[in-house]
């Protein structure tokens, strides 16, 4: 069974668009690392050519000194300092240094420089600093040193205070000044039930979802953080894109018009397959704290949807020169596709990906990609950026 952390490996690229636009297919990689991976969750390439690989499944940091060097191994197991527990996610800074979140040690962040793993906390000259410096798993940055994660707004409901159908982007700069920019709904969206609207009389059409597990297939409102500070947000329905300047300043782009993607046998059958395919935890006792992955057990969803929406989860990547990629739905089993948005909104290109490949990461003018073998071992290429 191929094994492939997250909501993946499949629901890429789009049968969609304006048949005007261009479809750029990446040749032949640059580069084809030897080493094998069992879940490439992000990579970082350094000024030096070298790379770091974070392997969320072998839960271990490494550095690639060349395509056919031996890796080396960052850090280790622990809780002390530049230790980790269960790395979940890559955060790339200026001047070749590197955040890995790690999710069991309640927001900590290890510091990766050219030297390897750092055992100073990340600090600012305010005094930020310390293992809750974030309160989220995914922690973003600009060219400007500038860290951004989720907002989660609370309400008051019934005298309790719950969570908010809508955040903002909280965001902190190396001066420890702290803010919330912009704004997106959380609701998730899904062709299996419609939100609710307010009719001119004032009652409400529409039953918003009850409680429970995510119906398959849904999708979220996203945003994502350009390397100039700009915030995109990208909305489900309509599928457009929504710009928030550093001071604020908020600009659309046009509703981006697609063809949605049937659902089929073969998506089915994939979705199976990532419902059991390992998720992380955690484990206390005695005063210490592990982690690692289990499988859940498979439940067949009561209903599925007919179509797909244009995208799923984890779909957004700005790359370094600005352009924001959306990774759209496709048919079952086609390769992986994106939309190059530029900073209007506008699609001005569409990427297809070699067959079986999926995004990781980009340098200053590469593409990296995971590629999964027979053996379900990953194995990691460079392209040069189209």
């Amino acid at each position: 069974m191929r094994i492939v952390i997250g909501v993946g490996v499949w629901f890429i690229g789009g049968a969609a668009m304006l048949s005007a636009q261009p479809v750029v297919k990446l040749g032949a990689p640059q580069v084809r690392y030897a080493s094998e991976f069992l879940g490439i969750a992000g990579v970082r390439e350094q000024s030096d050519g070298q790379v770091v690989v974070l392997d969320r499944v072998d839960m271990k940091i490494w550095r690639l000194p060349s395509a056919s060097g031996t890796p080396v191994a960052l850090g280790r197991s622990g809780s002390g300092p530049g230790e980790y527990v269960l790395p979940m996610s890559v955060t790339v800074l200026p001047g070749d240094t590197t955040l890995i979140h790690d999710m069991a040690g309640g927001g900590r962040l290890v510091m990766i420089t050219r030297a390897g793993v750092s055992k100073d906390v990340l600090r600012s000259s305010d005094g930020l600093s310390g293992p809750q410096l974030f309160q989220r798993g995914e922690v973003y940055a600009d060219d400007a040193g500038r860290f951004y994660e989720d907002a989660q707004r609370v309400i008051l409901r019934g005298g309790k205070r719950v969570a908010s159908d809508s955040s903002g982007v909280r965001r902190v700069d190396r001066r420890g000044r702290i803010d919330t920019i912009g704004s997106y709904r959380r609701v998730i969206r899904s062709p299996l039930f419609k939100l609710p609207t307010r009719r001119p009389d004032g009652t409400l059409e529409g039953v918003e979802r009850a409680g429970g597990p995510p119906p398959p297939f849904f999708s979220v409102d996203q945003w994502a953080v350009a390397p100039d500070g700009r915030i995109a947000v990208v909305t489900v329905d309509p599928y457009q894109v929504r710009f928030v300047a550093p001071e604020g300043r908020t600009s659309s782009g046009p509703p981006i018009r697609y063809t949605a993607v049937t659902l089929s046998a073969g998506h089915k059958a994939q979705w199976r397959e990532e419902a059991g395919a390992p998720h992380p935890t955690i484990t206390y006792s005695a005063g210490t704290m592990s982690g690692g992955f289990s499988r859940s057990k498979v439940r067949e969803p009561p209903a599925w949807p007919d179509v797909l929406p244009p995208f799923l989860l984890d779909a957004l990547r700005f790359a370094p020169d600005g352009t924001l990629w959306v990774q759209r739905t496709v048919p079952a089993g086609a390769p992986a596709r994106f939309d190059l948005i530029d900073g209007t909104g506008t699609v001005v290109r569409q990427v297809e990906l070699p067959a079986g490949r999926r995004l990781v990461g980009f340098g200053p003018k590469t593409v990296y990609l995971a590629r999964i073998d027979d053996d379900d071992a990953e194995h990691l290429e460079r392209y040069g950026r189209p």
